[in-house]
């Protein structure tokens, strides 16, 4: 190998010999590791990107943590008062910037800011913060559920939804918002009838709470027609126990 130059290109395609060894060192070596190990091999020095690139290229993993740290290292710092490690003026001058208990970040939204979802829903700040132990970012809520809320005088129920009847999340009019649950809307979307007003989103919601009860009727319990026991169909038109049909099968 000593042929080879000395360079921090390396030809893959000219060197089968370089390309074996990478893929046998490569498993469960960093890419620190691998790159001193190739240099003591060949004598060539190659960079981290270099590393990355042949293991792209040849579907190779490490299976390490790359170049972070990895479980269980320890800061050089831990259990070091911040007196040893920092000159006295500097920790002087960062109690200034310290971030204090209870503080906000400077651009912390005021309560009543709006701001646009990527989905293209607008939500409202209504507290300071989420709520403790609560679901993350509580403190914002969709503007339609507030506009329903107002003009109805209560609270959107659990389980339910606020659509808008024309598509347009930005006709946040109380006439373009339609309260159905989640079920409802389920159904809705898979009628394959499209609506674009009141009107129409109000008569295929009228159309998904028919077949919500006709599959309700569909899967009440019966008595089968062979035994007389009482037994949960599986499909409409099931007439028997499944013991029965089982027996009937035979």
């Amino acid at each position: 190998m000593n042929n080879v130059r000395r360079t921090t290109i390396v030809r893959w395609s000219r060197h089968p010999e370089m390309v074996e060894w990478m893929r046998g060192f490569i498993p469960g070596h960093t890419e620190s590791e691998i790159r001193v190990a190739f240099s003591r091999r060949f004598g060539i020095d190659i960079n981290r990107s270099q590393v990355k690139n042949f293991k792209s290229r040849f579907g190779i993993r490490s299976g390490t943590f790359g170049g972070r740290f990895e479980k269980g290292c320890t800061s050089w710092n831990k259990g070091v008062p911040q007196s040893e490690w920092m000159p006295a003026e500097s920790i002087e001058r960062s109690k200034a910037t310290r971030f204090k208990r209870g503080s906000l970040p400077a651009n912390t939204a005021d309560i009543g800011a709006e701001r646009v979802t990527r989905d293209g829903y607008v939500e409202v700040k209504v507290t300071e913060r989420p709520t403790p132990g609560g679901r993350a970012h509580d403190n914002w809520i969709s503007k339609q559920r507030m506009v329903w809320e107002a003009e109805h005088g209560r609270k959107v129920p659990s389980g339910h939804k606020v659509i808008f009847c024309d598509h347009d999340k930005t006709n946040l009019g109380p006439g373009n918002l339609m309260l159905v649950s989640s079920a409802e809307l389920a159904v809705m979307n898979k009628t394959g009838c499209v609506w674009h007003d009141r009107e129409t989103a109000e008569s295929v919601l009228a159309l998904s709470r028919l077949k919500i009860a006709k599959g309700s009727i569909e899967r009440r319990e019966r008595r089968c027609v062979d035994c007389g026991a009482v037994f949960t169909p599986r499909f409409a038109k099931q007439r028997r126990c499944d013991a029965c049909i089982a027996v009937r099968s035979r």
